[in-house]
């Protein structure tokens, strides 16, 4: 059975939340299931994926009579520890008001009895209760492994003569129960680089083919300076070989402070809500000021201005972007064809803009001190550079901010240890637990599809698992002058009377609700498929490389029902079809994490895939394969039909070479001629109009469209349309010969 799609699961921290009271009616709706649930195994165990580990823990006391459904405030279980030795699961020497761990750490030490419940409101405790049933859940699953071991695809001879990759096991950090399998990933082994050197291919391509373009350009920059400048738009074009040439619209005659407000709030609508690194309040505060006072080569100066560039870039969301194949029959790329649409002549304003508030950020980025800001500000310059198609130069400033946070937390912690401090969550404690989480995701996204070391951030062992739940805030002082930026997102305009100042206000509560269930439902997704990643792919580029058959059989099947119960408790705000994938989301949110699951999905799958095309249709383990290798497909082409929809956002780049791997791998299993290649229409939604041909053209026609911003993307595009050709011959040859 598919896990089934619906509302929301995340990590309690005993904190409490803002949200107001209709949600209250939300929870309580699915609180009967939640708390029905099995938890009886540790999902540590999830280290036993890993060939190279076999720690097998004691199975966890059931859990009791869940029956308790009635009750609208359950009671707490009757523990010493505090909660972070309880969170990681080691003793506690239970010493008040800091135990021996927190205080030699400078964690925040927190009893369960020291906090202040009884002030909770009754939505905000079923809430709470919602999200520790959650997270049990998750820490409960585990697989019972078979006995019986299996030969793996891999032990065939002829596969060795043509193994595209050796792992070098001394460059291999391994990771033990105490590390958290989720927080390192072995890097760039489910690219589409690495489906490229599949046998099926027969070596037509070297390794890191698509990418060879994007890090030789990277090598051959001489100022790197000057092409993050503001002619840095055109001069990316023309080193990506593209003869694009961009109006004079005069953007170096503007006055930054013209456009400061309207940006900033550009950038809370559509940035902020997916990357709450900021704290709302201050930042306007700080827009407000250059606004007024003209730019300075202050600290805050470059933050604003960093929100201004990435402000130019975003725009809202609309399904009315999406775009099916122009022409069914043709494939031009838009080098060769001056009237085809492409990213970069239809956002060569909003490129040159942001590119020139950019500039005047990095000018200054190297002027900031060892505070806060200064790791929010290369943060969201890694951001920007995505937006922009720039993965190598974002990996820098990830890096950056991820390394001068990591001193920052250091120098925190040292302080915290001499002076000590209260149980209660600051805001400077929030925005310093989201600025962690960002800097984690946005490394591992990267190193991903990347070959790159990762920072000192990796190593630390953060306290806490989940960053806090937001508080409800209001602007005190909002600026009078401040104006929608588009008549359908007035809501997001500054008041200019007490009813609107209350709308708005009421309309901020919800978009920051939304974007916490959506920031936590990413980080929920990002621990996932990290140990997707280390269960099926820790052992090399091959998916599913040295794993016994019946093994990999049952890591699919359990997290499978990690991601059903998972999805099953989705919110509405970030909730997507799972009877109909090939149906778009028009909510933002939900489609991005409708693309992230489709993406882990793939991970998960994969394997399946692999070995069908490597083996014969009689091989005795394919029945119990066929729904896995039917899934890889048409999950794969959900997502590729999913990126139709033309919207920038800092995943662009990321969901282009997603879809390219998808593309390959679909094209790779037509090529064999033993993988059942489904119906149009089918459980899922099948693989869509036209079959998997439609799919890969529109693909082709995806990466057709951003090509002029990104020279691998491409190169990706001139092999799809290579590859495409070839089984096509193939598949018309065959049908010659029927």
């Amino acid at each position: 059975m598919h896990p089934h799609t619906n509302q929301s699961s995340f990590h309690p921290l005993h904190q409490h939340t803002s949200f107001d009271s209709r949600s209250e009616s939300h929870v309580h709706t699915h609180l009967n299931s939640v708390q029905s649930m099995d938890a009886s195994i540790s999902s540590y165990q999830l280290d036993q994926f890993n060939p190279a580990l076999h720690h097998v823990r004691p199975a966890k006391r059931p859990r009791v009579d869940p029956s308790r459904t009635s009750m609208s405030y359950p009671r707490k279980r009757a523990v010493t520890a505090c909660q972070l030795c309880r969170t990681r699961k080691t003793k506690c020497s239970n010493a008040r008001p800091k135990c021996k761990f927190c205080s030699d750490t400078g964690a925040e030490c927190v009893y369960e009895d020291s906090l202040g419940h009884s002030s909770f409101d009754p939505a905000s405790l079923l809430i709470l209760d919602r999200l520790n049933q959650l997270l049990d859940r998750f820490d409960s699953a585990t697989i019972p492994f078979s006995s019986a071991q299996v030969v793996p695809p891999s032990d065939n001879p002829a596969f060795h003569s043509s193994h595209p990759l050796q792992v070098n096991k001394e460059n291999e950090t391994a990771i033990e129960p105490s590390d958290e399998e989720y927080m390192r990933i072995p890097s760039s082994r489910a690219t589409c680089d690495a489906i490229l050197l599949w046998p099926i291919f027969g070596g037509r391509y070297p390794a890191n083919y698509l990418l060879e373009p994007l890090l030789s350009a990277g090598c051959d920059s001489e100022d790197e300076s000057e092409e993050r400048g503001a002619g840095s738009i055109g001069q990316h074009a023309a080193a990506n070989g593209r003869n694009v040439t961009l109006a004079n619209t005069g953007i170096g005659n503007i006055a930054v402070e013209e456009n400061v407000v309207r940006l900033v709030d550009n950038f809370i609508a559509f940035v902020h809500t997916k990357n709450p690194i900021l704290d709302i309040l201050t930042l306007k505060r700080y827009a407000r000021s250059v606004a007024e006072d003209g730019p300075g080569w202050d600290e805050k100066t470059c933050l604003v201005l960093l929100t201004c560039a990435l402000g130019s870039l975003a725009k809202p969301f609309s399904t009315s972007l999406y775009s099916s194949r122009l022409a069914t029959t043709s494939t031009s790329s838009p080098s060769t064809d001056p009237n085809a649409s492409t990213s970069l002549t239809t956002s060569a304003y909003d490129l040159q803009l942001s590119a020139y508030y950019y500039s005047l950020a990095r000018k200054r980025i190297g002027l900031l001190g060892s505070t806060i800001i200064r790791s929010q500000c290369y943060l969201l310059s890694g951001v920007y550079l995505m937006y922009a198609l720039r993965p190598l130069e974002a990996w820098h400033d990830f890096v950056q901010a991820s390394t001068t946070y990591y001193t920052y937390l250091q120098g925190r912690m040292r302080s915290a240890a001499s002076h000590g401090h209260g149980v209660q969550v600051s805001r400077t404690r929030r925005l310093e637990q989201r600025l962690y989480w960002s800097c984690f995701k946005s490394e591992c996204e990267i190193r991903v599809e990347l070959s790159l070391p990762e920072s000192t951030l990796a190593a630390l062992q953060y306290p806490d698992l989940f960053p806090s739940p937001p508080v409800e805030e209001t602007d005190p002082s909002p600026s009078p002058s401040t104006t929608a930026f588009d008549p359908s997102y007035s809501d997001f305009a500054s008041p200019s009377s007490g009813g609107s100042q209350k709308r708005y206000t009421e309309s901020m509560n919800e978009s920051q609700q939304h974007s916490w269930y959506y920031y936590l439902t990413e980080i929920a997704l990002r621990r996932i498929g990290n140990r997707i990643l280390n269960a099926l792919y820790k052992n090399g580029n091959v998916p599913g490389y040295g794993v016994p058959v019946m093994e990999m059989l049952e890591i699919a099947a359990d997290f499978e029902k990690q991601l059903g119960q998972w999805q099953s408790n989705l919110p509405a705000s970030v909730k997507y079809s799972h009877t109909n994938l090939l149906i778009i989301p028009s909510n933002e949110l939900a489609y991005m994490v409708r693309g992230r699951t489709l993406e882990i999905q793939s991970w998960l799958y994969r394997p399946f895939l692999y070995y069908a095309i490597h083996h014969p249709s009689s091989d005795p383990f394919r029945p119990a394969m066929e729904p896995f290798v039917q899934k890889a497909l048409v999950y794969g082409s959900a997502h590729i039909r999913g990126l139709g929809v033309r919207h920038r956002h800092h995943g662009t780049w990321y969901a282009l070479r997603t879809g390219m791997a998808e593309a390959l791998s679909i094209l790779a299993a037509v090529k064999s001629g033993v993988v059942d290649m489904g119906d149009e229409t089918g459980e899922y939604g099948g693989m869509g109009e036209g079959g998997w041909r439609e799919t890969v053209k529109q693909m082709i026609e995806i990466l057709g469209y951003w090509e002029a911003e990104s020279v691998d993307v491409g190169r990706s595009k001139v092999v799809l349309e290579e590859l495409l050709q070839d089984v096509e011959l193939i598949q018309d040859g065959a049908c010659g010969m029927d």
